[in-house]
């Protein structure tokens, strides 16, 4: 199972940051806790910041 890494360096994600302002998303970035602080000023020029963490979550099949 491949794993997603931070947007940055190479680092398992851990957070989900999104910059953006109603109906119009500017700045979103996958992040780890080191980076999180760089992504979250990024994120503040664009908009106000929304954070979530991320957890890759595993799909049930289908049948």
């Amino acid at each position: 199972m491949r794993t997603s890494t931070c947007s940055t360096c190479a680092r398992p994600a851990t957070l989900i940051i999104t910059g953006r302002r109603p109906r119009l998303t500017l700045y979103t970035a996958l992040t780890c806790d080191r980076c999180a602080a760089k992504h979250r000023a990024r994120a503040a020029k664009a908009g106000p910041v929304t954070e979530e963490t991320y957890g890759e979550t595993v799909q049930d099949g289908l049948f």
